[in-house]
């Protein structure tokens, strides 16, 4: 959409995403990727707890409606972000902005060790 590509400020042309539109297309990534979904649920562990095991997709939801049930039930791993106060949810933009630059942080640090 226009919103989305005007919100993305043309990254989209340099990171790689995509909108993945039936059960199929996710069960194929999970052969070589690790779906974590950014959601707050009964099982999910803090991001910083988080250790991927394997490349990461980042499953997010809309701000409205969150990760749909069926798309829960197909990610390896549920991270949230910790909240304090009242509040217990944040602007999706936010919220992946923050989980970005963790994994980031992560990778450099399993490349650094290991000499690659």
């Amino acid at each position: 959409s226009k919103k989305w590509k005007r919100v993305a400020r043309s990254t989209q042309q340099y990171v790689p995403f995509s909108f993945l539109e039936n059960r199929t297309a996710v069960e194929d990534l999970q052969i070589t990727q690790q779906l974590v979904a950014l959601e707050w649920t009964n099982n999910s562990i803090s991001f910083r707890q988080f250790q991927p095991v394997q490349p990461v997709v980042l499953v997010l939801g809309s701000e409205q409606r969150g990760i749909s049930p069926e798309l829960l039930q197909l990610v390896q791993c549920c991270v949230h972000i910790p909240m304090h106060g009242v509040q217990t949810s944040m602007n999706v933009v936010m919220a992946a902005g923050i989980a970005v630059y963790d994994l980031i942080e992560k990778a450099e640090h399993i490349t650094a060790a290991s000499g690659s």
